[in-house]
């Protein structure tokens, strides 16, 4: 089996990250609706920037999401999202390479100088023994074998930190926060935020988050 050309692993790489962009959406898609399964909700309070601006149906906000998501314009748009931060990440992995290496460097330094001395005169031994066809090859492993290391570490940070360092929006939750901005006259802009109230008499003060 030949070895993956370096436009090859760069294109696996991009397809694993829209791959990966697409289940957290989809996850993201599968609590909202596990969320609404499981509230009794009667009022959605809207919150920008951590301040309470109004409230509203529960229905009319549903409604707003919904034509947010019949508009066709803003599929294009989250797309293009999608492909940036895909392209953040790519270059995220890339950079983050050198930091693989003197992370390993320092890890066994720490572990064993002594060891590592002996292994890096091996190596340079080694080198100047070998062919040039066999110093590339071996090369070309070390920096797979970091690509997929730092591979790994981006994405792991990506889905379980906060996306939106790595430019990541919803324009769908935009657009209904713009709207809902514009219905409770709201001029600031911020993190726009509504809470499912349910009763409390029942079931005491609690809300389940659906961002908007």
């Amino acid at each position: 089996m030949e070895p993956l050309a370096g436009w090859e692993f760069v294109a696996m790489g991009l397809a694993v990250v829209v791959g990966l962009i697409v289940v957290r959406l989809l996850c993201e898609l599968r609590v909202e609706k596990a969320q609404e399964q499981m509230q009794s909700e009667q009022v959605a309070k809207v919150y920008l920037n951590g301040i309470e601006i109004g409230c509203l149906p529960v229905a009319q906000h549903k409604a707003l999401l919904a034509a947010a998501r019949r508009n066709y314009r803003l599929y294009l748009k989250q797309a293009g999202n999608t492909l940036r931060v895909a392209l953040n990440l790519l270059t995220r992995v890339f950079t983050f390479v050198p930091v693989v290496w003197v992370f390993a460097l320092l890890m066994t330094l720490l572990a064993d100088p002594t060891k590592v001395g002996h292994d890096l005169q091996q190596i340079m031994s080694d080198l100047q023994r070998a062919t040039p066809a066999e110093v590339g090859i071996t090369l070309r492993w070390v920096l797979l074998v970091s690509l997929v290391i730092s591979l790994v570490t981006v994405v792991a940070d990506f889905l379980m930190g906060d996306a939106r360092r790595y430019g990541y929006r919803d324009v769908f939750e935009d657009e209904v926060a713009y709207q809902l901005r514009q219905e409770l006259e709201a001029p600031a802009h911020g993190e726009v935020v509504v809470l499912y109230w349910c009763g409390e008499s029942q079931w005491g003060s609690r809300g389940l988050d659906a961002r908007a």
